[in-house]
């Protein structure tokens, strides 16, 4: 049974016909495949790039959310009034002028009635430095800039909120997920 493979020095081996690592071997015929050694060069650097994609994420950027929050789905501004007084996630950009501040939904608004206070301030101590400054960035550069908001928070309506009162709701942010400074095109 010498055609039969066997298994020496951790290399399988098969004495006619047989693989040898990543080389097919036939009688008086050597031959490495060019996509077995390519395959195993990208496969290296396809894990390579996935282990520092991973590594980089867990950096920063999103903070990590306790357990029973990680479940929210988006809602909408249309659906805030339907939420009122719970806890829920949205996006939504920050922009205004001077004093005169709200926090607007992306895109086509659903309710031209709805003007929204972000209320940072309540848990302005639990945000990353580097968000604080995004916020700052845009307050004393309004007319350049403005910043989408991606936050878990409690909705509520019926007084008057902001500057003047000139906000009908207040989103009071209890988390933010992400802040994204956006420049203006002039």
């Amino acid at each position: 049974m010498a055609e039969s493979a066997n298994f020496k020095g951790g290399i399988f081996n098969k004495h006619r016909n047989g693989l040898i690592g990543n080389r097919f071997e036939m009688p008086n015929v050597s031959y490495t495949h060019p996509l077995a050694v390519n395959l195993n060069r990208r496969m290296r650097n396809t894990i390579n790039i996935l282990i520092l994609i991973f590594l980089t994420s867990c950096a920063g950027g999103i903070q990590h959310l306790p357990e029973e929050k990680i479940n929210l789905a988006p809602t909408s501004f249309c659906d805030l009034p339907k939420v009122e007084g719970q806890l829920v996630y949205t996006r939504g950009t920050l922009s205004g002028v001077d004093e005169y501040w709200s926090f607007f939904e992306i895109g086509k608004r659903c309710n031209d009635t709805l003007n929204i206070e972000l209320d940072l301030d309540t848990n302005w101590e639990n945000w990353k430095n580097e968000d604080k400054k995004k916020i700052n960035l845009v307050y004393n550069e309004y007319w350049n800039k403005y910043l989408i908001i991606d936050a878990i928070g409690i909705f509520e309506m019926g007084g008057n909120y902001g500057h003047l009162g000139t906000n009908n709701s207040k989103f009071t942010v209890h988390e933010l997920i992400s802040v994204k400074l956006i420049e203006k095109k002039h």
